[in-house]
């Protein structure tokens, strides 16, 4: 689902035209961070599974995927070697928001590709300051200052 956000009220902030792609399986979680994203003025895109995830990256190429750890279908390795192994996708930053503090899976993560764990619970101002730190990176990098 493409949920835009239509108050904008500063046009020239350049973070008005990213998207974001928020998959949490709990509704709450995607609602938290779904929310902190179009409060910073961010488009969002919201899936509760892997596999509609990966089909919304596809097709819209967002800007910050921020993903949970616990995917009910499909292991986590699985979606972010699809992501990036996408051309497109390949720089897209993905940041874990996931109640999981295992080592071994913040490590998994990194190895994986990730840019950023975070454990939840997560205060909206850290999320949106992560969000905004990514995606000036990327946008940095795509640019070729970084």
């Amino acid at each position: 689902m493409l949920l835009r956000n239509f108050f904008n009220k500063f046009p020239n902030q350049r973070h008005y035209n990213n998207i974001v792609l928020a998959i949490d399986s709990h509704q709450n979680d995607l609602d938290y961070i779904s929310q902190t994203a179009l409060q910073g003025g961010f488009n969002v895109l919201k899936s509760t599974t892997g596999a509609e995830g990966l089909v919304l990256a596809k097709r819209y190429n967002p800007d910050l995927i921020i993903i949970d750890f616990e995917l009910p279908d499909m292991k986590e390795e699985e979606f972010f070697k699809e992501i990036k192994q996408e051309q497109k996708l390949s720089n897209v930053p993905v940041l874990v928001v996931s109640t999981l503090n295992n080592p071994n899976d913040i490590i998994d993560a990194y190895e994986w590709g990730v840019e950023n764990y975070l454990i939840k619970p997560i205060s909206k101002k850290f999320l949106f300051s992560e969000m905004q730190r990514l995606i000036q990176e990327r946008h940095q990098t795509r640019l070729g200052h970084g």
